[in-house]
């Protein structure tokens, strides 16, 4: 299963740990990641936490930087849930450096969904709300950039349009839209709307 396989792999890196060689510690790096992938997917997040730190360190150790911004998310929600908000600030620091240019505007997306779990982040939310109308302008029915959107409204005070955006979603869709909604309708005075899309939202 995939805990055993992770251990294995775990313990395979435990006994090459003390390399120096790039290529191994990038090996091992991407071990980690797995590690912390089934970890979390488990249910264990604080063991996935040490197994993210371990990749990330391994990484920054062979001059690897992971360029999936989505591991980029995980490892910051992760450092947010367990109240590390250093490391937070650092983790969403070091994506807007490498990913708050995408002209994909995917990477962006990431960041601002990121980052919205706390309101005071390294990157100013009016900043980043620039770069989520940027990312929802070349692909506007992608799901993320809409969220990514909503949130960014949201952070920056734009309730109404936070709204109108995080209304759009489909209910159906996996994202956590309903939360933020019912944010940011209480905010705009919709007490009884956000009430009862709480009801109706699955956290």
């Amino acid at each position: 299963n995939a805990w055993k396989r992770g251990r294995q792999q775990y313990d395979l890196y435990c006994t090459h740990r003390a390399t120096e060689d790039k290529w191994a510690n990038r090996t091992f790096a991407f071990l980690e990641l797995q590690n912390a992938n089934d970890l979390a997917m488990a249910g264990a997040p604080k063991m996935a936490l040490e197994h993210f730190r371990q990749a990330f360190e391994l990484a920054q150790r062979s001059d690897l930087y992971f360029t999936d911004s989505w591991v980029h998310v995980q490892y910051a929600w992760l450092l947010a849930a367990e109240g590390d908000t250093e490391g937070f600030n650092g983790q969403i620091k070091n994506m807007w450096d490498k990913f708050g240019e995408d002209v994909s505007g995917l990477g962006a997306a990431h960041v601002v969904s990121a980052a919205s779990l706390l309101s005071e982040t390294p990157v100013k939310w009016p900043t980043m709300l620039v770069r989520a109308q940027d990312a929802i302008a070349q692909d506007p029915k992608n799901v993320w950039r809409q969220y990514a959107l909503g949130l960014a409204n949201l952070r920056a005070g734009n309730f109404h349009a936070a709204v109108a955006t995080l209304q759009a979603l489909d209910a159906s869709n996996w994202v956590p839209w309903g939360f933020y909604l019912a944010i940011a309708l209480e905010r705009t005075g919709n007490h009884a709307g956000a009430k009862r899309v709480l009801d109706n939202t699955e956290l």
